[in-house]
């Protein structure tokens, strides 16, 4: 299961889980990177860029090793590093450390590795898959994922989270993409599928509301009884 953490991914902090091709806390972004560029992976890294560039400011990203004119010498880092190129910065002052860069696109090139690199484990879970990013940012990340995974690999991920928007962006009339509620109830864990059907299509029309509508509502299960 990946949780990763900002200062982790910042990698301002060591990662006691450190694997490859990333760590379970969020390490490792910069070799993994490294990784695909020194294979000249040019559809993934182009993939990748997709992905980040929803962001609107970054141009360009790249790893370096760590130098005095990107890093202050004082950050704990190591010896390579993520650097973004923001496009909206004047000229001179425009590459950004993993360290001063938006959290978002540090979440972004982690998740992203992780469903393109090919070191990347066949089964695996993220949780909290929403962390960090706006609301739609995160829909347009699990549109990405689904471009990136269905069809194109035979890697399974579990993904957990409070998001609603993220529900809006499954394609549940692919059998592949599955969305589970959990719910708690007299003590015991009940787990329900929320598959397409003509049941769920006369519910959003019933109440003419999308499906992350549906979820906040209640009408889904999944959520607390407030």
């Amino acid at each position: 299961v990946f949780t990763p953490f900002t200062p982790v991914l910042r990698d301002t902090i060591a990662d006691a889980t450190r694997r490859r091709p990333v760590g379970l806390f969020g390490g490792g972004v910069a070799l993994a990177l490294r990784d695909l560029m020194l294979a000249e992976a040019d559809e993934a890294i182009e993939s990748l860029f997709e992905l980040v560039d929803a962001l609107g400011s970054i141009d360009r990203f790249r790893v370096r090793r760590r130098s005095s004119s990107l890093m202050n010498p004082a950050v704990p880092t190591g010896s390579y590093i993520v650097a973004f190129r923001d496009r909206l910065m004047i000229e001179g002052r425009d590459w950004l450390s993993a360290y001063e860069s938006n959290e978002g696109a540090l979440y972004l090139l982690y998740l992203g590795l992780l469903a393109l690199h090919p070191d990347a484990p066949p089964v695996f879970a993220i949780d909290n898959v929403d962390q960090a990013l706006h609301p739609r940012m995160a829909r347009h990340a699990m549109q990405w994922l689904q471009d990136a995974l269905l069809d194109k690999s035979a890697r399974q991920i579990v993904l957990t989270t409070h998001n609603p928007l993220v529900l809006d962006a499954l394609r549940l009339k692919d059998d592949r993409v599955r969305l589970f509620t959990v719910d708690r109830v007299d003590g015991g864990t009940v787990v329900q599928r929320v598959a397409h059907s003509e049941r769920l299509v006369a519910l959003k029309k019933q109440h003419n509301l999308t499906l992350s509508q549906l979820w906040i509502q209640g009408l889904i299960g999944g959520v607390p009884n407030l």
